[in-house]
């Protein structure tokens, strides 16, 4: 177990390990190698993030190639990053190569509901990144708060899908919906409908 301080004021803890092999067979020779955390935290406070609970191992079976096994699970308790929280979260993911991997599939707790996604491929040197994120069961109310709506509230749970792009630090979501379940229903109390036509596809 370590605690390590970097100069952006990011704090890493918890435990990290490390195993690997090493066999030969006539001409031919197998390296295998694992990563395993255990309980990993890492919080920068500067940039608002903070991540706890990490537990997880990924293996490598075909060294040196910068390729690990697929379907690697991790989970983790919390991902804080500025006014949205996620939690009980779990990420199958697989690394293809140097500052690329791809993540199966990920799922996690947030607003009271759930959400998802799958196939969602990141490759390093400032990439777009694209996927939907499919939600279950949103609670409107926290969600509105975590818009910032002021003079909105609500009730109801919502269910639907956000296409989203990200480049650079940048995330935008366009023609997404989120809808009540069939049979449910809900209420949207407004003080304010200025900000609705920020909302009207121009």
């Amino acid at each position: 177990r370590a605690v390590i301080h970097l100069k952006c004021e990011t704090v890493f803890s918890g435990g990290v390990g490390a195993t690997g092999s090493v066999s030969i067979a006539g001409d031919k020779t197998v390296s295998r190698a694992a990563l395993t955390c255990s309980s990993l935290n890492i919080e920068s406070k500067e940039k608002r993030f903070s991540l706890k609970g990490v537990d997880g191992t990924i293996g490598f079976s075909e060294l040196p190639s910068v390729r690990s096994d697929q379907a690697q699970p991790f989970r983790f308790e919390k991902l804080e990053f500025g006014a949205v929280a996620l939690s009980n979260g779990l990420v199958v993911l697989s690394i293809d190569g140097p500052g690329s991997f791809l993540v199966e599939r990920a799922v996690c707790g947030i607003w009271g509901g759930k959400v998802s996604l799958a196939g969602l491929r990141v490759k390093g040197g400032g990439s777009d990144v694209e996927g939907i994120v499919a939600c279950y069961g949103i609670e409107l109310a926290p969600l509105l708060s975590a818009l910032h709506w002021v003079g909105t509230e609500g009730t109801g749970e919502l269910n639907g899908g956000l296409p989203f792009k990200m480049k650079g630090r940048d995330i935008a979501v366009e023609r997404g919906y989120l809808q009540t379940m069939a049979g449910s229903g809900g209420t949207i109390r407004m003080r304010d409908t200025r900000f609705l036509k920020d909302c009207v596809p121009k």
